[in-house]
């Protein structure tokens, strides 16, 4: 029986996608600030700050998909540009009202500093109000209003035809959309997203970073990867495809090539990579389960694991305890 693939964090995927590839990004969704942009600076991506304007909000919404920008202009003031992710499966009807607590927070923290907002959904589902939030108390009325960009409106010509790497981003979770849980069309389509990856002529860094968000996002059975990634291998890394048009990765580039290589077609670092993620995941819910007191044959009913990976997994947060973290005997 095939090994089904493990569960994406489609948050997370994007969210190292957009900040590996800022410049694209704000040039796909804010055309018209791209070119206000002094590019010559450094973006920096404001996490701390953003979490501790937010930290009495987190227990209300999730913010592993909000991302904050700080921008430099050309005429030497600041841009803020706040993205609110949406992830793939279901949608927080929180949302609109997060991002507007988010906006308002920002300008009271820092007068006088744009703040351009975005809701991005990647998924099939999608809130009725999308780009809006509004709030109404007898006569008391306000109304907030945002851009909202919906993967699941896209067509796929359109993403074809551009030559921004982030629409072949939303391409791929278009496609993830479409394919939903048929294994053929997720493989045929993540055959042609890696296809596109190497031949779009991006730059060598823009190529990695596409390459692992697709190999991440479209997931499919184990055996079934395993396929593909030998036949992606063949194909842009051993041999001269007979198209003129198109230069294996292999001969174009062959630093490129032996760093995906190493790092993503054996699919060694990628199973390593989710393996030690699902670890630390069951790591973290035993731990909080243990605080509470509950015993081992618990967690094992609760968490639906075997009970001896529980208790190795106990044994292992024993040892990885500090001294200091013991408390004595009473």
């Amino acid at each position: 029986m095939a090994k089904s693939p493990s569960p994406v964090d489609y948050d997370a995927r994007w969210k190292v996608l957009i900040k590996s590839l800022p410049g694209p990004f704000i040039k796909r969704f804010f055309p018209k600030l791209y070119k206000e942009i002094d590019w010559a600076r450094e973006v920096k991506f404001l996490d701390k700050e953003l979490l501790k304007l937010l930290a009495d909000f987190r227990k209300k919404g999730s913010r592993q998909g909000d991302i904050l920008m700080e921008l430099n202009l050309l005429s030497g003031k600041q841009q803020l540009v706040l993205i609110h992710i949406e992830a793939q499966h279901g949608f927080d009807v929180s949302l609109p009202e997060r991002m507007f607590i988010t906006f308002y927070r920002l300008r009271d923290a820092q007068p006088g500093i744009p703040v351009a907002s975005m809701a991005l959904y990647t998924g099939s589902k999608v809130p009725k109000v999308h780009g809006r939030y509004n709030y109404e108390f007898h006569d008391t009325k306000l109304v907030y209003q945002f851009p909202a960009f919906l993967v699941r409106e896209q067509k796929e010509e359109d993403l074809l035809a551009s030559d921004n790497p982030i629409d072949l981003a939303i391409l791929a979770a278009l496609y993830v959309i479409k394919a939903k849980h048929d294994t053929e069309k997720s493989v045929a389509f993540k055959r042609m997203l890696a296809r596109l990856c190497f031949e779009r002529g991006y730059s060598k860094q823009e190529t990695i970073n596409l390459f692992t968000f697709v190999l991440f996002l479209v997931r499919i059975p184990e055996q079934e990867d395993y396929k593909l990634n030998q036949e992606i291998m063949d194909t842009y890394f051993d041999d001269i495809d007979d198209d003129p048009g198109v230069i294996p990765i292999v001969e174009n580039s062959p630093k490129l090539a032996d760093f995906l290589l190493k790092k993503f077609i054996l699919g060694k670092s990628l199973k390593e990579r989710d393996e030690e993620r699902d670890k630390e995941r069951e790591i973290a819910l035993i731990t909080r389960l243990l605080e509470l007191g509950s015993e081992p044959v618990f967690i094992s009913q609760a968490l639906n694991m075997e009970l001896e990976r529980v208790k190795s997994l106990i044994e292992q947060i024993q040892k990885n305890k500090k001294p200091t973290d013991k408390k004595d005997p009473k």
